[in-house]
């Protein structure tokens, strides 16, 4: 078995220095792809900034188109001696400034919910971000190392057995049993 047991410790070492590397690349690749999602997510929030700026310049550039036709309808209905204040000449003027302020509105209401689009994709970005730093934080490569050493054990502990059984050597499980026995003896004589 001492052939063979040193090439399981040599596997046993290599699997558990595979495992350590998996889990770190894993880690790595999880907060890279938490940076790209935080990054994903400022821009989102820039974008809805600029929406919004935009938005409002959009309502401002379309007030003024509205007062410029408002100017017009009056100086034209002026020139033609038409009374502003009465009758249709009024309806006409009066229909054109809530026309106006209802394009100025739907300008702004477009521009806003743009914006609140890009926030949306803002908060879900840093809350990929979030997930992802918290899974990158629940792995370890210690942890990793520790477990494929159990497994590499556990298959050492069975082909030891296998081994015993054919020629007459007590199992692990009988010199486990021994050293529990020892162990447990010499920790209850401390407290006594």
């Amino acid at each position: 078995m001492g052939a063979s047991g040193a090439m399981m410790a040599a596997g046993a070492v290599t699997k558990a220095a595979g495992s350590y590397q998996q889990a770190q690349a894993q880690r790595s690749s999880l907060g890279y792809q938490a940076s790209v999602a935080e990054n994903n997510a400022a821009i989102a929030q820039d974008q809805a900034s600029i929406t919004e700026d935009n938005g409002q310049v959009s309502a401002m550039n379309q007030g003024l188109k509205v007062s410029q036709v408002l100017g017009s309808q009056r100086a034209q209905l002026a020139a033609n001696g038409v009374d502003l204040g009465s009758g249709s000449a009024n309806n006409l003027l009066t229909t054109t400034k809530v026309m106006g302020n209802r394009d100025v509105a739907q300008v702004t209401d477009n521009a806003m919910r743009q914006a609140w689009g890009y926030q949306t994709q803002a908060s879900d970005d840093l809350a990929n971000a979030k997930a992802l730093n918290s899974m990158r934080d629940g792995i370890s490569p210690g942890m990793s190392v520790a477990s494929s050493l159990v497994g590499s054990a556990a298959q050492a502990s069975s082909a030891w057995n296998t081994y015993a059984a054919a020629n007459g050597k007590p199992s692990t499980g009988a010199e486990l049993n021994k050293a529990w026995d020892s162990t447990k003896s010499t920790v209850s004589g401390w407290f006594n």
